[in-house]
């Protein structure tokens, strides 16, 4: 007896001699099994799970469509969102500046009121001048000069005339002066008031205008995404309802699969894991025909064959002998670590691995790979065996 190294993979034989008749009976076991498996059609089964839905074709493409001009739409909101903040930080900049303004507002009001009272009083004294000139003529002022009883008494007379008409004089020029303060105040309140208006003015229409443009992108980004949602839904209907038929035709074409009542295997979850782990540890390794060593590449039968072996089942190097063996299991009833057979007559096997994909080694100028189970157009088997916990980690040899 024979043992391939590391793999635990056993050759059984007796003596030389025995052999010729070995290969014979597995000939007549293969023509057998062809000429079964011929019956059935090749047929896909798309996945019953909407969180597996893979859009294909014109839905595909309008999907595809709608998500480009949603990206677009998306960047667009995106620089409105910067607009925003922007428009933000102007506002925030616009609230300070009218604070200023409104400071500088209540100055020139106080310093207007501070005006019109000196503007009143100078305005009282004023009027009170004009009396007393009005009062005083020239025939009083020249009895107030011919009264004087000396020289300097005239001068003195003279000179409080004088002080008289210059205080009038600076009287009248400091009421011009206030009046042309209150005039420049006036002016300054009016310009700063003018400013605050413009100013609010620019930043609510600016506010105003970005508004707008986003809502229409909201509203358009959400039409796009109630688009998507419809074409996804619809898809979701037909797949389901091709699945459906398929399903109905594969059990009417593989009755011996579908119909199937008899025990499945128990297998344990953590031995399904490991299972799956032993063959992730092969993703990546290429493609070889007729290989199945991960040293020199394996195709898709040498790849399942290694994997099972360290977990305790023999399987023949021949996708149809490895799905005529094991439990028969039903699409509904498939878990990680069955066995998946495509073809008519089944040419290709892999490993399920849950949530509706399955590793396997596709073909030559590929390596061993992860597929989704729906995109194949020709499953035909899934078997179960009762595998066991593989002792130490995948074998590399």
């Amino acid at each position: 007896m024979s043992e391939a190294k590391g793999s635990g993979v056993r050759c059984s034989g007796t003596r030389a001699a025995a052999w010729p008749l070995r290969w014979l009976l597995l000939a007549l076991l293969g023509c057998m099994l062809i000429l079964a498996v011929s019956a059935a059609t090749a047929v896909a089964l798309p996945s019953s799970n909407a969180s597996e839905l893979v859009l294909q074709g014109d839905a595909k493409t309008q999907v595809d469509s709608l998500e480009t001009q949603a990206a677009e739409i998306q960047a667009q909101i995106e620089q409105l969102d910067r607009d925003i903040e922007k428009m933000t930080e102007r506002y925030n900049e616009g609230t300070i500046r009218l604070n200023e303004i409104n400071g500088h507002l209540v100055e020139l009001r106080r310093s207007e009121a501070v005006a019109k009272e000196r503007y009143r009083r100078q305005e009282e004294a004023v009027g009170d001048r004009l009396v007393a000139a009005y009062k005083a003529t020239d025939n009083n002022v020249l009895q107030i000069l011919l009264a004087t009883e000396s020289f300097n008494d005239l001068v003195n007379r003279l000179i409080v005339i004088a002080r008289l008409a210059i205080h009038d004089q600076d009287l009248a020029q400091e009421l011009r002066e206030t009046a042309q303060e209150l005039s420049s105040i006036e002016d300054a309140i009016r310009e700063e008031k003018e400013a605050e208006l413009v100013l609010r003015g620019t930043l609510e229409a600016d506010a105003a205008v970005i508004e707008e443009r986003l809502a229409e992108r909201v509203a358009v980004l959400e039409g796009l995404d109630q688009q998507v949602a419809a074409i996804i839904e619809q898809e979701r209907i037909r797949q389901e309802e091709e699945r459906r038929r398929l399903e109905g035709e594969l059990r009417s074409r593989l009755p011996n699969w579908v119909m199937y009542t008899g025990p499945l295997p128990q297998i344990d979850d953590a031995v399904a894991s490991q299972l799956v782990e032993t063959a992730a540890a092969y993703l990546g390794i290429p493609y070889l025909w007729a290989g199945s060593r991960p040293t020199t590449g394996m195709d898709c039968s040498g790849f399942v064959l290694y994997v099972f072996a360290q977990h305790g089942v023999v399987l023949p190097h021949f996708a149809a002998y490895q799905c005529a063996m094991g439990t028969p299991v039903t699409l509904p009833d498939i878990q990680a670590g069955d066995i998946v057979g495509f073809g008519e007559p089944i040419h290709h096997v892999g490993i399920y691995i849950g949530d509706g994909l399955f590793m396997h080694a596709p073909h030559t100028g590929d390596v061993i790979r992860i597929s989704r189970l729906a995109e194949r157009t020709d499953l035909t088997a899934i078997r179960r065996f009762p595998i066991q916990a593989r002792s130490g980690p995948p074998a590399l040899d």
